[in-house]
C-alpha cells in the first residue's frame, strides 16, 4: 500500500488496519496562513499589549471583523476551528471598554467550561492594559456572596451563559440595572451550538435580553461567533431578531496538512461486533500513545465514551501505559473533574481522551496529532469541528481516521466519501414557532416588564408579543409567581438531577430526558470508567450504589402516537392513493423494565419487569402516510420506508438522527398502514413539517444508501436501525426498496391539497 501517511502506515504496519479496511484516503493540503500587520485604528496601549503577548501580526480576517466592530455594526463571524476568532472580538471589544469605563460587554457561551476557558486568556492580556478592565464569571459555580458583589459593582466584562442570563440576568433585572442600562456589546460565541430546541428557547432569551436593554435606553452592538455553517446570517436573524449583520467568513488562518482516512473493519462476528470493535480501537489507542502522539476518540454517546475508555486503560496495562494517560470526558461529570482532564490534556499528562460531542467546541485542550472518529456526527459542521481538534501547528501533519459503526449513513460515507468531502455545509434550524417555547418565554416576559405597552414588537419579536398579549389577563398572576424556574431551556423534559452515591457524595450529574434512557430504575450507569446501580430517584437526585458485576442495563420501552385532530396544519393526496397530513400529536412514551446484560458476551442474563409502568408524554409536530388497504400496501414494504427516510433525512435536513423518531403502525381493522415521521422534541422544531418539501429526495438518497449494501435480507448496514419499537422485524427489502423507488417517483408528480375535514385514525 502506497501511504503518504506515517500515522496510517504504522497502524497498518502493526496489522491493527488492514489496507483492504481502508475505504479511501483524502489530503487537505498546507495552508499558509495570511497575516498583516496590527490595525491602525488601535490605540497604543492597545498594540504594546497585543505584541506583549506575542501577536505582531493578525490574520486578514481577524483585522476585517476588528474594523466592522469598531464600526458599530452587528457583526457574524463565521470561520471554521482554530482561526483566532476570540480574538477578532476581544481586541475591539475590550480597547473600547478601557477607553469608556462606564460601560460593559456581556459574553455568552453555550457552557461554563468555555466560560473558563476564555477568562484566563483575557485576563492575562488586560493586564498589559492596566487592568482597567476586569472579567469575571457569573455561573452556577459562583458563590453567592460574590454573586451579590457582582450584581452590585458589576466590572466591566461578565462571563455568563444562556441559562443564567435567563435565570438571574433576567429573572431578577432590576438587580443588574447598571449593567443592563450601560450594556454596550453582547458576544454570543460557540452560535453554531443554539440549534434545535436550545437554540429555540436561546433565540427568546436573547430578545427578553434587548427588551430590558430597551427600556433602559441601551441598544447592545452584537457580535456572534460560529463554526462555518451555510445560513451564518440567517441563524444570527433568527437567534437575534436583528438583520444586517456584517459577515466575516473569509479564512486566513493557516492549516497543516491533514489526512482524511474513511475505514470500515471486517468484523464478521455479529454478535460480538461491539466488543471486537472496542478492542481494535483500544489496541490502535494504545500503538499511537506509545509512538508518543497524542490522540481524541470521539464516540458517539456518553455510555459508549465511558465504555470505549474502560477497554482502553484495560489495554494500557499489558503495554507498561500510565493509566493516567487515557480519560473520558462528557458531560454529566463534576466542574473539577472536567478541568482535570482539560489540564491534563494541554500539558501533555493525558495523551488520549475518550470524548462525546462535549470536546468538540472550542475549550483549550492543546495540540492532538490524531482524531478518531467513531460513527458519523449529527451534521457536516461537526464532522469538520471534530476534524478541527487535531492538528494546529501549520507545520505538523495531522490524521483524522473515520470509522464506521454499524449504521447505514456510516457505510454509506465510508464507501462515499466523495461526497462527505464535497458535501456543502449546514443550515442551522430554530423554531421561532413552537407553541409551548413560546408560552414559556411569554409568561417570563410578562414577568419582567411593566405591561404590554413596554413591548417593542421589533425587539420581541411578532410571535413572542402576541403569545404575551394572549396571557395578558394572567399577568397579575404570574408576577406573583416567577415561571423562570420552571423553564427548561436545553431540554424539553425538564430538571437536573443531582447523581449521589451511598457516601451522599455527587458524582455527577443527568438531565430529566436522560432518565428513561440512562439512569432508571435499576439501570447500571457509567461514570468515569466504574459502575453503579441506580436504587432510587428523588426530586433532584438519584441514589446510586457501585455495581461490581460485568454487566449493563438497556431499557424496555414503547411509544405511542396520536395526533391531535383540531390541530392538522394540513395534508395532501398522492396518485397512488397515499394521503400525507401533518400538524400536532401527542407521544406517549412507556418504560416497563429492562434487560441484563453480559459484557463479555452481551447476552441477556435477565428480563426486568416493573410493577407499574413509567411513562413520559409530550406534544410535538409530526408528518404522516396513510395507505389505502391495497395489494402492495403491506406493513413489511411500508416499514421499509420508515427505515429508509429516518436513515436519509438527516442528509437532507440537517439534524441530529435523534430529533426525529419513526413507527410503522397497522390498523387491524381495514389493514390500513399509518408511516409516522415525529420530531422527538417537546413542541417541535419544524423538521418534520419540512418533510413535504423534500419527501421525494429524502426517500431517493435512503434508497441510494440501502442499495449500496449487498446484503440480501437486510442489516444494520442498510434498512435495520437503532430504535424501532418492533426490533426490526417484518422488514421486506427488496420489495420494500422497490416500493420506496415508486413512492418517490409518485411524490414528484402533481399532488392534491386534501380538505382536512376527514380523519379517521384510531
Amino acid at each position: 500500500m502506497d501511504c503518504k501517511d506515517r500515522t496510517l502506515q504504522l497502524l497498518v504496519d502493526r496489522k491493527l488496519i488492514k489496507p483492504t479496511e481502508i475505504r479511501k484516503s483524502h489530503a487537505r493540503p498546507r495552508k499558509e496562513p495570511r497575516c498583516t500587520g496590527l490595525p491602525d485604528s488601535l490605540s497604543s496601549t492597545m498594540a504594546k499589549a497585543l505584541k506583549a503577548e506575542g501577536y505582531e501580526t493578525l490574520y486578514m480576517h481577524q483585522v476585517e471583523a476588528i474594523a466592522a466592530i469598531q464600526s458599530g455594526r452587528d457583526v457574524v463571524i463565521s470561520t471554521p476551528t482554530a482561526s483566532g476568532k476570540t480574538l477578532c472580538y476581544n481586541i475591539p471589544v475590550l480597547e473600547y471598554l478601557s477607553r469608556n469605563p462606564q460601560s460593559h460587554a456581556l459574553y455568552l457561551f453555550p457552557m461554563k467550561a468555555l466560560a473558563n476557558d476564555q477568562i484566563g486568556a483575557i485576563n492575562q492580556l488586560t493586564e498589559h492594559l492596566g487592568n482597567r478592565v476586569r472579567a469575571f464569571p457569573y455561573d452556577g459555580d459562583t458563590p453567592q456572596e460574590h454573586r451579590s458583589l457582582l450584581r452590585k459593582e458589576p466590572p466591566a466584562l461578565i462571563f455568563t451563559n444562556p441559562d443564567m442570563l435567563h435565570l438571574s440576568f433576567l429573572r431578577h433585572n432590576n438587580l443588574w440595572d447598571g449593567l443592563l442600562r450601560n450594556l454596550k456589546f453582547v458576544v454570543i460565541d460557540e452560535a453554531h451550538e443554539y440549534r434545535g430546541f436550545f437554540g429555540s428557547n436561546v433565540a427568546f432569551v436573547i430578545r427578553r435580553l434587548l427588551q430590558q436593554c430597551h427600556l433602559r435606553g441601551a441598544k447592545p452592538q452584537i457580535i456572534i461567533c460560529s463554526a462555518t455553517i451555510a445560513n451564518a446570517e440567517e441563524h444570527s436573524l433568527n437567534l437575534t431578531g436583528r438583520a444586517n449583520f456584517a459577515l466575516i467568513k473569509g479564512d486566513s488562518a493557516g492549516q497543516c496538512l491533514k489526512h482524511l482516512h474513511f475505514v470500515e473493519f471486517d468484523i464478521r462476528q455479529l454478535d460480538k461486533w461491539e466488543d471486537i470493535l472496542r478492542s481494535k480501537i483500544s489496541k490502535i489507542v494504545a500503538e499511537l500513545v506509545l509512538n508518543e502522539e497524542s490522540v481524541i476518540v470521539f464516540c458517539p454517546t456518553r455510555k459508549s465514551a465511558e465504555r470505549f475508555f474502560k477497554s482502553a486503560r484495560r489495554e494500557f496495562g499489558p503495554r507498561n501505559i500510565p493509566e493516567g494517560y487515557v480519560a473520558p470526558y462528557r458531560s454529566g461529570y463534576t466542574a473539577d473533574e472536567r478541568r482535570e482532564i482539560e489540564k491534563g490534556l494541554k500539558e501533555g499528562n493525558i495523551r488520549a481522551v475518550f470524548s462525546t460531542n462535549a470536546l468538540e467546541i472550542g475549550i483549550d485542550i492543546g495540540r492532538l496529532d490524531v482524531g478518531i472518529l467513531l460513527g458519523f456526527p449529527d451534521t457536516i459542521m461537526s464532522a469538520w469541528q471534530r476534524a478541527g481538534r487535531v492538528g494546529r501547528s501549520v507545520d505538523k501533519e495531522a490524521s483524522i481516521i473515520f470509522v464506521s459503526m454499524r449504521d447505514a449513513i456510516d457505510h454509506f460515507y465510508a464507501n462515499h466519501s466523495d461526497v462527505f468531502m464535497k458535501k456543502p455545509l449546514d443550515n442551522l434550524v430554530v423554531n421561532l414557532k413552537n407553541e409551548d417555547v413560546l408560552e414559556s418565554h411569554a409568561k417570563c416576559l410578562l414577568f419582567e416588564v411593566e405591561g404590554l405597552k413596554s413591548l417593542r414588537e421589533t425587539i420581541v419579536g411578532p410571535d413572542l408579543l402576541e403569545a404575551a398579549s394572549e396571557l395578558d389577563s394572567d399577568e397579575k398572576l404570574i408576577r406573583k409567581f416567577p415561571p423562570h424556574a420552571h423553564v427548561n431551556i436545553r431540554n424539553a423534559s425538564g430538571g437536573k438531577y443531582a447523581i449521589v452515591d451511598a457516601k451522599g457524595s455527587e458524582i455527577g450529574s443527568i438531565s430529566g430526558e436522560q432518565l428513561m434512557t440512562e439512569a432508571y430504575i435499576g439501570a447500571v450507569y457509567q461514570h468515569m470508567g466504574a459502575s453503579f446501580r441506580v436504587m432510587t430517584h428523588g426530586l433532584s437526585e438519584i441514589q446510586v450504589e457501585p455495581h461490581r458485576e460485568q454487566t449493563y442495563t438497556k431499557p424496555l420501552a414503547f411509544c405511542e402516537i396520536r395526533e391531535l385532530e383540531d390541530k392538522i396544519a394540513g395534508g395532501i393526496k398522492f396518485k397512488n392513493g397515499a394521503e400525507m397530513y401533518w400538524g400536532q400529536v401527542t407521544v406517549n412514551t412507556y418504560l416497563q423494565g429492562y434487560t441484563e446484560h453480559s459484557e463479555k458476551s452481551n447476552e441477556v442474563l435477565e428480563r426486568v419487569p416493573y410493577d407499574q409502568t413509567y411513562s413520559q408524554r409530550y406534544k410535538t409536530q409530526a408528518a404522516w402516510i396513510e395507505w389505502p388497504s391495497k395489494e402492495g400496501n403491506t406493513f413489511e414494504r411500508i416499514h421499509v420506508v420508515e427505515h429508509l427516510m429516518r436513515q436519509a433525512l438527516p442528509f437532507i435536513i440537517p439534524c441530529d438522527p435523534y430529533d426525529v423518531g419513526g413507527q410503522t403502525q397497522e390498523r387491524k381493522k381495514d389493514k390500513q398502514i399509518r408511516l409516522w415521521m415525529y420530531d422527538t422534541v417537546k413542541g417541535g422544531i419544524g423538521i418534520s413539517y419540512r418533510l413535504e418539501q423534500v419527501i421525494g429526495e429524502v426517500l431517493k438518497t435512503g434508497v441510494q444508501m440501502a442499495k449500496s449494501c449487498k446484503c440480501k435480507g437486510g442489516c444494520p448496514l442498510c434498512i435495520q436501525i437503532k430504535r424501532c419499537i418492533w426490533g426490526n422485524e417484518r422488514l421486506e427489502k427488496k420489495n420494500g426498496i422497490g416500493f420506496a423507488v415508486e413512492f418517490a417517483e409518485t411524490c414528484g408528480q402533481a399532488r392534491k391539497r386534501l380538505d382536512l375535514v376527514k380523519l379517521k385514525w384510531v
